[in-house]
């Protein structure tokens, strides 16, 4: 079977069009735009769809007729496009897996110079395994604010504290699952227990990203 990409009708994920040292960020907005990721940054742009490049024949038994289908498997793409100063097309990057997103993203960051304009917190729900929990008992939830700042960071239920880690206790970031809309799903990797343990799942927003990354990762990439 012929590749597929799930996204409006008449889209095509084709991006060798792109040419270093030519192609303009409108030209890559004008026709991979629909799978912008909306990182809010003129000099990188981060491509992300939902793509089929093979399938398995299989045989449905109807009752009363045998008939035959195909299951395609189905995957995630990202690409990742930089430009300079002019949104000139600088370095493309082709089939990021989801585990190295956080990487290039980081890895850009501290090539371009790129500094956010104002810290950042995190306003969605954060998930964690409790302390004498397992994965057969499910996550506890906990919903709350994570607010950056130069040196730690702070969790909260919105309204008092709940605990702090310094940013030294960072052991990774990585995504987990954006399937679609502004908001990705990112598991945070601590080196010591916390009272929401080590892992803690973030609801990230596309827009909020970069300033995010660029303050918790300079010294863990």
């Amino acid at each position: 079977m012929s590749p597929q990409v799930e996204g409006p009708s008449g889209v095509s994920a084709d991006h060798t069009f792109i040419r270093v040292g030519q192609t303009t960020r409108q030209e890559v907005l004008q026709r991979l735009g629909w799978a912008d990721a909306g990182l809010n940054e003129n000099r990188i742009f981060w491509g992300r769809w939902r793509q089929s490049s093979s399938g398995t024949a299989m045989v449905l038994v109807v009752p009363g007729a045998i008939g035959g289908d195909r299951q395609r498997n189905w995957s995630f793409r990202n690409l990742m496009v930089e430009f300079d100063e002019h949104e000139v097309a600088l370095r493309v990057v082709e089939n990021v897996e989801d585990k190295n997103v956080v990487r290039e993203l980081v890895a850009w960051s501290q090539r371009s110079g790129y500094r956010p304009a104002n810290r950042s917190s995190i306003r969605n729900s954060f998930a964690a395994r409790a302390d004498r929990g397992t994965w057969t008992q499910g996550l506890q939830r906990y919903f709350g604010v994570m607010q950056v700042s130069t040196d730690s960071l702070e969790f909260s239920d919105g309204k008092s504290t709940a605990f702090k880690v310094r940013q030294d206790q960072i052991a990774s970031l990585k995504l987990g699952r954006m399937d679609t809309g502004s908001t990705a799903s990112f598991t945070l990797n601590l080196k010591d227990q916390t009272p929401w343990g080590k892992d803690i799942h973030l609801g990230i927003r596309s827009a909020e990203l970069l300033p995010i990354l660029a303050s918790i990762t300079p010294r863990n990439p």
